[in-house]
């Protein structure tokens, strides 16, 4: 629990985001293929889904890449409390030292128009995440989403663990951040 609280968890999106048996992937592939939604609550639902699977691995593929909690030379960072980003441009152990602090986090990209934020190996890395979902970015692309960019990780604030051995209980306690 304190490794959760100080260090964070990914920030992948849910099953839920999904659909029942991934759905929603599957109408979303089908809307990019022609298919006609006139709902746009639900055109909306399809075209998250596709983002948030392309975004969950690229979070995969820098865990993957021992690579999580590493700023890299061509990373975009977001910094605490804003959707201000920034690129690196050179290694600098101050943004090491605020990403663990939590006052900053490595970003991934939301699919959609635009070129990646990214340069160098990082930027390598995602392309070849966005080429293994190629139909995805190109359907996000042809409905027009921009490019984005999302925190990685996930620090939960006012962490509190209570044990009670009397009934064999564990409650967790915590405040997420919006998103």
């Amino acid at each position: 629990w304190h490794l959760v609280s100080h260090h964070g968890v990914p920030n992948y999106f849910g099953e839920q985001r999904f659909g029942i048996q991934g759905n929603n992937l599957v109408q979303a592939r089908a809307m990019f293929d022609g298919k006609k939604i006139r709902d746009k609550n639900k055109r909306s639902m399809y075209l998250s889904a596709a983002r948030s699977l392309i975004f969950n691995h690229m979070i995969s593929e820098r865990i993957d890449n021992s690579c999580f909690e590493v700023i890299q030379i061509g990373d975009v960072l977001m910094l605490s409390g804003s959707q201000s980003v920034f690129k690196v441009e050179q290694q600098d152990d101050s943004l090491t030292t605020r990403l663990q602090e939590g006052d900053l986090d490595i970003t991934a990209p939301m699919w959609g128009k635009g070129n990646l934020l990214t340069f160098e190996a990082v930027a390598q890395m995602e392309q070849r995440v966005a080429d293994n979902h190629q139909e995805l970015c190109q359907g996000l692309d042809k409905f027009g989403l921009k490019q984005e960019r999302r925190r990685i990780r996930l620090l939960p604030s006012n962490t509190s663990i209570t044990v009670d051995e009397n009934d064999h209980s564990v409650v967790l306690s915590f405040f997420l951040p919006a998103g």
